[in-house]
This record gives structure tokens, sequence and C-alpha cells, in this order.
């Protein structure tokens, strides 16, 4: 895995020791044992592909700490975002996140199909009635599903390029 740059960082540490670098951000948390107002040091890690494979196929993820004495450490799945992360990469990541979830508590249970798209239904009618005002559902439902036909015709187009 490696440590990557993220917005809300506030310093790099390890360099001058002649290590790669890890961004963190200092903040506070509430903890239960500590309390509240306690110091915490936050970095962000980008597994790579086989990682993330070896993850998904159950493997733990290690945590290293030099030294004889652990101190507290926690482990997490992150909503701050990379700083070289684009809208379109993250928009991207995030519909891979929902869409896995959504595959692996269907058809990953044994479930038909079917109840993915149920499931999809409902997220839609769920982020629709969120963020769309009273009397816009058609018009913005009809954006939305002529949108995924578009992306849809060109993802298979690529998909069935060089195989006539």
């Amino acid at each position: 895995m490696e440590p990557i740059k993220f917005e809300g960082m506030t310093r790099i540490i390890g360099e001058a020791q002649g290590y790669l670098g890890l961004p963190l951000q200092d903040t506070t948390i509430n903890d239960s044992v500590t309390g509240p107002g306690t110091p915490v040091m936050l970095s962000l890690w980008k597994p790579s592909e086989a990682e993330r494979q070896a993850i998904a196929d159950g493997c733990p993820i290690t945590l290293s700490i030099n030294g004889t004495q652990h101190p507290p450490a926690m482990l997490s799945v992150s909503d701050l975002t990379p700083a070289d992360e684009d809208a379109a990469q993250r928009h991207d990541r995030l519909a891979r996140e929902v869409v896995n979830r959504i595959i692996r508590e269907t058809v990953g249970r044994g479930h038909k199909p079917s109840e993915a798209l149920i499931l999809m239904e409902s997220a839609l009618v769920g982020v629709s009635l969120a963020l769309i005002r009273l009397g816009g559902d058609n018009a913005v439902l009809d954006i939305i599903v002529d949108r995924a036909r578009q992306r849809l015709a060109e993802i298979r187009l690529k998909e069935t390029e060089g195989s006539a």
C-alpha cells in the first residue's frame, strides 16, 4: 500500500529520516478511553489492484509499527478525498464501491439477479427523494435514464470492438 496526499493534510513526516514520507492530518477525536480532544494523526493509504483483490478475497490487512511499544492504533475506511483525485475519479470509485456492495449483498449471497435490480431501484428512489425537488422527478429521472443508456451503449461497444 502507498501513502497518499489528501485534502486536509497538515504535514508530511519521515522524509528527513530517509523514509518515503507520510502525509498526515493532525486532528482530535472523542476516544472512549482517553476522552474528548484526544490528538490523533490520520493518514490515507491506497492499495494496489493486487492488494484490493486480496482484501476482497478475505485476506487480512497487516499493521506494522517500528519499535517494541505498541501505541493505540485504528484502521478504518476513510471519507477523506485524495488530493490528486478529480471528480470523475471520485465518482467512479464511489460507484464501484456501491455496485460491489449491491452485488455482494444480493447475488454474492445466492439471491437472484433481480434482487440486485430491486436494491438499485431502492437506492435511486432514496437519492431522488433526498435531492430532487417535488415536481422535478420526471425530468431528472429521464436525464438519468438517458445518460445510463448512453454510457451502457458506449461500454458495450468497447467490449465488442475487435471481437467480430
